[in-house]
């Protein structure tokens, strides 16, 4: 599945294959965020909240 983070501006601040059920956002600073997992030609839009 392809994983891509935007922020709320709508730039791509996370972008990558994963492979696992892990993904690891320590690289991004606290905020509001929103995730698109796309698997399977589906994608899904969430929001994503990093404290």
């Amino acid at each position: 599945r392809d994983i891509a983070v935007f922020d709320v501006l709508g730039k791509q601040v996370l972008g990558r294959r994963l492979y696992g059920n892990v993904l690891d956002v320590s690289s991004l600073t606290s905020g509001i965020y929103i995730i698109s997992i796309t698997e399977n030609a589906k994608t899904a839009v969430r929001k994503l909240v990093v404290k």
